[in-house]
């Protein structure tokens, strides 16, 4: 008990259990969760126009995804399987750039040679930021290597498989990519 409390004129009290209050609680807590989510989507410049079937269908399809300090969370050239909006935390955003390597073994971003990736600066990604849009559109690999720093890192996921079922697909002119955010800071 906090605090005790003293009438000091006659008073009608409605009461009710711990268990009760929380089992009431429960529900609210998951529509003010969904509700997030609904504004979160209609946020990102890629949602926006969904009709509200698909939006309240991706809305319901996104779930909290919990990274450890340093977890690696995409990896370039690993399969695109998730999109991602942080929720809580910061990460290190690589995005691998192409460049081709000249036989004597230097490289160059143009001229003969075999293709190859080189990952660009670090940005920091906080509160909002997205990655993982190469399954938004249809890539079959990631573009990015993105790592969880400065402790936990929480993210709302949604799968490739959710977007293919919808039958939505990100234009390549929609791309989300963190220079030039839609939502999120970089440092």
């Amino acid at each position: 008990r906090a605090a005790n409390c003293t009438a000091l004129t006659d008073v009608k009290c409605l009461v009710i259990s711990q268990i009760q209050f929380n089992v009431l609680l429960g529900p609210l807590t998951e529509l003010l969760e969904r509700n997030l989510r609904l504004r979160l989507l209609r946020c990102l410049s890629a949602f926006r126009h969904l009709d509200p079937m698909k939006e309240s269908r991706l809305a319901d399809a996104m779930r909290i995804v919990t990274f450890a300090e340093d977890a690696r969370i995409t990896t370039v050239d690993e399969p695109a399987s998730t999109f991602y909006v942080l929720k809580s935390g910061r990460v290190h955003y690589n995005r691998a750039r192409p460049f081709t390597t000249r036989a004597d073994g230097s490289s160059s971003p143009h001229g003969p040679g075999r293709p190859a990736r080189r990952l660009s600066s670090v940005k920091v990604l906080t509160n909002s930021g997205t990655f993982g849009v190469e399954a938004l559109m249809g890539l079959p690999v990631y573009h990015t290597d993105v790592t969880a720093i400065a402790g936990e890192v929480q993210c709302f996921a949604i799968d490739r498989t959710v977007f293919e079922e919808l039958g939505l697909r990100l234009h390549p002119s929609m791309s989300m990519d963190p220079a030039a955010p839609p939502g999120g800071s970089r440092e």
